[in-house]
């Protein structure tokens, strides 16, 4: 009986790794959804920035991760699947003077110093912040080891930072945001997985949660 449950998707324990701010919004729907149909399942949350998610999925440390895309130095071994694509806004400190503008372009937002999330863990952030910046470059005064730390930094008022509408959703009314223009770079969100890898049946189960989730 256990092992037919198994094969159903309906017992045992999947390893999932997310990228932050994803686990404040995306990730708490799709998993409700989830455990409503799957109880038995066991998810076990990994919070990692971008290049380690992407280590652990090729190393089978994870079954899957819902993540912002791979770029080509890091999508080796991985496939990925869309399943929602987001605008940029600048976040900043209520008090800060790009508040009297209503949307903030990407010329004007590089003359003003940033705070941004650590390179080590997040070296595909940084990359996608060069593409945003083109063919400027974004003036980084500091980075910062988690998301907390980060809108900490924010709320001092000496930095901004560029950040995308679900952390915007996510973090809500504890900072002010201003639309990016000027730029077609988007934040694109989705599942990731080994291209070796096996991914069990109950992975499949929570990868359509996700999916239902994005696309509403």
């Amino acid at each position: 009986m256990k092992v037919r449950a198994l094969a159903r998707g309906e017992f045992g324990e999947l390893q999932v790794g997310f990228l932050a701010p994803l686990d404040l919004h995306k990730l708490p729907r799709a998993l409700a959804e989830f455990q409503r149909t799957t109880p038995g399942v066991k998810v076990v949350l990994r919070d990692r920035g971008s290049d380690e998610l992407c280590h652990e999925l090729r190393n089978g440390m994870l079954h899957l991760a819902l993540m912002m895309q791979p770029s080509e130095e890091l999508i080796a071994g991985i496939e990925f699947e869309e399943v929602g694509r987001y605008p940029f806004f600048v976040a900043m400190a209520s008090g800060h003077s790009l508040t009297r503008m209503k949307a903030i372009s990407f010329e004007t937002l590089a003359k003003q110093p940033l705070v941004v999330l650590d390179r080590r863990r997040n070296s595909e952030f940084h990359r996608i912040l060069k593409r945003v910046f083109a063919p400027l470059r974004p003036n980084i005064a500091t980075e910062s080891d988690s998301v907390n730390s980060l809108i900490t930094e924010i709320g001092v008022g000496k930095c901004v930072a560029v950040v995308s509408q679900l952390f915007k959703e996510a973090i809500g009314q504890r900072l002010t945001y201003r639309r990016l223009v000027n730029t077609e770079v988007a934040m694109c969100v989705g599942i990731a997985l080994a291209k070796n890898g096996d991914l069990p049946p109950a992975g499949e189960k929570l990868c359509a949660a996700i999916r239902k989730v994005g696309k509403s």
